[in-house]
């Protein structure tokens, strides 16, 4: 539980208390404005913490491959950027 209150905390920041990792995950969305900062990229993905995977002992390799397709969209999003520079 104390994982998905974190997971839940930081969604709050992004889109208030109606934030639901499962539901946005895999998907890049705006920087939250409530995290002013002009060093990073204006977009965030949610995903699960890693140590979700150990923890999910029954559906561990469909937990897996959940956020390896997470920071796939991720990886393309930066390899998009670097291209464009």
């Amino acid at each position: 539980m104390r994982g998905r209150r974190r997971d839940r905390a930081g969604g709050d920041v992004h889109d208030g208390s109606s934030f639901r990792v499962g539901e946005a995950r895999g998907h890049l969305l705006e920087w939250p404005e409530a995290i002013a900062t002009e060093t990073f990229d204006p977009w965030v993905l949610a995903t699960t913490h890693p140590s979700a995977v150990l923890r999910a002992e029954d559906e561990r390799q469909a937990t897996y491959d959940a956020l390896v397709a997470d920071l796939r969209v991720a990886a393309k999003a930066l390899k998009n950027k670097a291209l464009k520079k």
